[in-house]
């Protein structure tokens, strides 16, 4: 029977002649020359389904500072919502290009009161004499250097000049992130700014100064929010104990406000950390794509974070394959259980919830106010109607309750915006393009790299399994009992799996399990597939490494190759003890299209087919991006089918 290709895997044209090589585990493969629409946007606040989850209430601790008598949640602030509207942004730099001095990879630049500086690009920031608030944290000389990456794909921070006159010295930060638009054209603007007249002086640097309204626009902070801020910040650092759970619609602000609150907590001699639960899976912030995460934070963030490169802050991540909570609603809870468990009563605690006040959402809020000792609850809402709030408000258990204004750029704006696809896109190729051992990100195509090989076990015998220090299993959580295993290339290639280990005794429960649920699926020269097997998988104690990006299957050698940018070495070590086994979990993330064919490839593709005289045009595939007066791209409907006949 020929063996089916995948486009991803005929793209690459590395060999695989590695003759009988089964003895290893995972392996780098040199070169051959080397020494949309959102489907789930539009359905996340659908209420058509509800979820009833057998709650069981923890007794409160003691509220923070004052006897409530009855329990019920205490107002902080009533109806203080701030009359915020585009005007109000900050978009462009106010102070004098005659007071910067250039240098070959750095500039000096002096502010006075007054001044303000809205750069965009990538830099370190040092302070030589004064000091600034960059988004609201002081920052003065024995701060040291400060890492801003600073793109449109979110407010850009704002530099002002604190009290007095400030030098500031900006230094070029050349990480490789500047350049994601070479893979995909659809970001190819997020770092780059005018280049015309005085500011062709910054053409060698990898940043530059706003100095005209553009699209872009800076960390805008309403009054209320900053008087909240002040406020919590002072009960936080007086209570390490506070938890302040932030919930509201979709982009009211409530990530951005916690990064804030998050810089002002680490920022003050008291805090030695602060907790942070990211919740959201649509759009993370301090956690890996398709997961949510528990995270300390001892130091501020300026602009994009990525919580792959923190290696200072410990972290938890939690894989779910999915952007939405509601396609498993039963894991979503399990794995926010989990987090919940590992909160400690030493340091703050910030929640960031998903973008949903109503059906599922409303339930996520009942687990955590259940289950967590939340003294304070920011509902960010411009909504002066009490009833609206009761339907969400109604059974949680809070302290403390803040309204807070919403942050809505209102839809005629002149601002650049960027949908949560683009956001999501973004996350999942930095990730996947960061190198690890030079901390850049190297935007190349994938395919012009060779994947590692891990080798897999094609067997269903325990013993077997347990002595092969490979793949052991490879888990389907989006697929039921009816797939055809003979699909396995389908199912896996070109697909994001999570890599996770777990001890032999907890792997021999789990397939013992998955064996007698008749829920393990064997073939010949296939990995082993475990489907429907959810529950199965949350009854035992599994360490998630990281992701990866599944290239291939070569059954005839019994390999997997992957493209990850985990410590593979380190794995590798764990897996050759045989005291652990190695699992992969596929959900059903998307990839950006420009990876499987990129447009470097088929650019260099193009002088050999037409020599041929072969047509060079790939069909259903289009790199214009020039779509003409009124022309937008069509996205590809990914919930065609009904919901009841699946």
């Amino acid at each position: 029977m020929d063996r089916k290709v995948s486009a991803f895997q005929a793209l690459n044209s590395t060999h695989e002649e590695v003759g009988d090589d089964k003895d290893f585990i995972i392996r780098y493969q040199k070169d051959g020359k080397d020494p949309n629409t959102d489907s789930s946007e539009s359905e996340s606040e659908s209420t058509s389904n509800t979820y009833n989850y057998a709650r069981q209430p923890q007794s409160l601790l003691p509220p923070l500072g004052s006897d409530f008598g009855d329990s019920r949640p205490k107002i902080r602030s009533v109806s203080s919502f701030s009359s915020f509207s585009s005007s109000d942004l900050v978009t462009f730099s106010s102070f004098d290009l005659e007071n910067v001095s250039y240098f070959t990879d750095y500039v000096i630049l002096k502010l006075r009161p007054n001044d303000k500086l809205l750069i965009k690009g990538n830099y370190r920031l040092s302070i030589d004499t004064g000091s600034i608030k960059l988004d609201s944290v002081v920052i003065s000389p024995d701060s040291g250097i400060i890492e801003v990456n600073s793109s449109s794909l979110a407010a850009l921070p704002v530099i002002y000049a604190h009290r007095d006159d400030v030098t500031i010295k900006i230094s070029s930060w050349f990480d490789g992130s500047e350049k994601i638009g070479d893979l995909y054209p659809q970001l190819k603007r997020v770092y780059e700014n005018e280049s015309n007249g005085s500011m062709r002086r910054f053409d060698s640097y990898s940043f530059t100064p706003v100095m005209h309204t553009c699209g872009d626009f800076g960390t805008t902070i309403p009054y209320d929010w900053s008087k909240t801020l002040s406020s919590l910040s002072t009960e936080c650092r007086s209570h390490r104990n506070s938890h302040v759970l932030m919930i509201g619609g979709k982009n009211s602000g409530k990530s951005t406000f916690l990064r804030l609150l998050l810089n002002k907590l680490v920022s003050s001699d008291s805090h030695e950390c602060v907790q942070v639960m990211d919740l959201d899976p649509g759009q993370t912030e301090y956690s890996l794509p398709e997961c949510i995460s528990f995270t300390t934070h001892r130091k501020p963030i300026f602009g994009m974070h990525y919580p792959f490169r923190d290696d200072d802050s410990p972290q938890i991540q939690s894989f779910l394959g999915f952007n939405n909570p509601q396609i498993q609603p039963m894991n979503y809870m399990l794995q926010m259980r989990r987090l919940i468990g590992q909160v400690s009563d030493k340091y703050p605690l910030l929640i960031n919830t998903p973008g949903w006040i109503k059906g599922f959402g409303v339930e996520i809020f009942k687990e955590l106010t259940s289950n967590l000792h939340i003294t304070h609850l920011l509902f960010f809402s411009n909504s002066e109607r009490r009833e609206d709030e009761q339907s969400v408000l109604g059974d949680l258990i809070f302290d403390n309750l803040i309204r807070i204004s919403g942050f809505h750029i209102a839809r005629d704006a002149s601002v650049t915006r960027y949908s949560s696809v683009h956001l999501r896109n973004f996350k999942k190729l930095s990730y996947f393009h960061y190198d690890r051992i030079n901390d850049v990100f190297d935007f190349n195509p994938l395919l012009s790299k060779s994947p590692y090989k891990i080798s897999y076990s094609a067997s269903d015998n325990l013993t077997e399994l347990l002595r092969n220090p490979g793949i052991s299993l490879v888990t389907l959580i989006d697929a039921n009992r009816n797939i055809n295993p003979d699909d396995t290339y389908e199912c896996i290639e070109f697909q994001v799996v999570g890599i996770f280990l777990l001890t032999k005794e907890a792997f021999q429960i789990l397939l013992t399990r998955l064996i007698s649920q008749g829920k393990l699926l064997h073939t010949q020269r296939f990995p082993n597939l475990a489907v429907d097997c959810i529950d199965a998988l949350g009854e035992v104690d599994m360490e998630f490494k990281g992701l990866g990006l599944v290239h291939s299957l070569n059954t005839d050698l019994e390999l997997l190759n992957i493209y990850t940018p985990i410590d593979v070495a380190k794995l590798a070590s764990q897996l050759r003890t045989l005291n652990y086994k190695l699992i992969l979990i596929k959900g059903k993330p998307d990839f950006p299209v420009e990876e499987i064919y990129p447009q470097k490839i088929y650019q260099s593709s193009v002088p050999y087919l037409e020599q041929q005289e072969t047509n060079p045009k790939v069909p259903y595939v289009t790199f214009n991006t020039n779509l003409g007066k009124g022309g937008k791209p069509v996205s590809v409907r990914r919930n065609i089918q009904r919901r009841n006949l699946h």
